[in-house]
């Protein structure tokens, strides 16, 4: 079996990607909450803006990490 290695580069624009992904994917879920509720209930509209804003932050926050001490390690994986 041959063993190859990842670079971080790599591993760091993939998940990237999937951070991109699961962005658009909450954009669309709130646009379908706003156009449903409108302003019959904006504490739903609001407290789902904070509560996604706040969760796209923590998982970019924690990849950038992630990739900065991989960086600082100079760590590429070897399968």
């Amino acid at each position: 079996m041959r063993n190859f290695t990842v670079p971080q580069d790599f591993k760091q624009n993939q998940m990237l990607a999937r951070f991109y992904e699961v962005e658009a994917l909450i954009y669309l879920l709130r646009t379908h909450i706003e156009s449903q509720y409108n302003d019959s209930d904006l504490t739903l509209i609001h407290g789902f803006r904070l509560l996604s804003d706040g969760a796209l932050m923590d998982l970019y926050k924690t990849i950038t990490l992630n990739t900065d001490q991989s960086h600082q390690g100079g760590n590429d994986e070897t399968y």
